[in-house]
């Protein structure tokens, strides 16, 4: 696999990207993850009203269904990372690990 970085990281002290550097790219992937869910719900392979915990196993069980159409349309109450940045700290190398970091907040 090809990997490579571009530019600075710190233009500051001229230090380089290099692959292993790791970015938030944010709001970025959320055209992405909706043309994706999109198609996969035009094949039938998802639908709108399905948990999340049919999916994503890991995904905790709540008191109340956390829905696909409530996740895309950001009124399930899936918070931020409440200022811990968890993501950035904690690598998960899988959506069912994001999940399960995700999953763990009060809040849904």
């Amino acid at each position: 696999m090809w990997a490579e970085g571009f530019g600075f990281a710190d233009v500051r002290s001229g230090a380089v990207v290099t692959p292993e550097h790791r970015f938030r790219i944010g709001t970025v992937s959320m055209a992405l993850t909706s043309a994706a869910v999109g198609r996969l719900v035009e094949e039938g392979r998802l639908g709108w009203e399905d948990e999340i915990g049919k999916h994503v196993a890991a995904f905790p069980r709540k008191q109340w269904p956390v829905t696909l159409r409530q996740l895309m349309g950001h009124t399930a109450g899936v918070g931020g990372d409440d200022g811990e940045q968890a993501m950035i700290r904690k690598r998960c190398g899988t959506p069912g690990r994001g999940a399960g970091v995700r999953g763990e907040s009060a809040a849904i």
